[in-house]
C-alpha cells in the first residue's frame, strides 16, 4: 500500500483560488515535522481530488481522469503551472484514498 500525503496548505486554503495558485506556482513546498515536500503536481492533483470528493460524486462512483481534469482545467486557466498528466495521476490516487477513508 502506498502512503498518500495530504498538504495541509491546500486543505486549509481550498476556497481561495488565488492562494492555491500561488502555492502551486511556488512549489515545491515543505510541510510538517516530517518535512514532506509537495510538488506542483501533487498540490494541483490534491486540489482536484478535494473538489471531486466534496462535490458528492464520489458517493456514486470512483473519480475518472475527466473528473480530475475538470478541476485542473480551471487551475491552469487561472495561471497555475504544473505537469498536467502527473497532476491527473496524483489526483486520481488522492481521490481514491479520500473516498476509501470515508467508507
Amino acid at each position: 500500500m502506498t502512503t498518500i500525503y495530504i498538504s495541509n496548505a491546500i486543505r486549509s486554503h481550498y476556497t481561495s483560488a488565488e492562494r492555491i495558485i500561488e502555492l502551486i506556482n511556488t512549489a515545491p513546498i515543505t510541510e510538517g515535522i516530517e518535512r514532506i515536500e509537495f510538488s506542483a503536481e501533487q498540490l494541483a492533483g490534491q486540489f482536484a481530488a478535494q473538489g471531486y470528493v466534496e462535490s458528492g460524486e464520489g458517493e456514486y462512483r470512483p473519480a475518472t481522469s475527466d473528473d480530475i481534469e475538470a478541476y485542473l482545467d480551471g487551475l491552469r486557466d487561472d495561471g497555475a503551472q504544473f505537469h498536467y498528466p502527473t497532476a491527473i495521476e496524483h489526483g486520481l490516487k488522492v481521490a481514491a484514498a479520500m473516498l476509501e477513508s470515508d467508507e
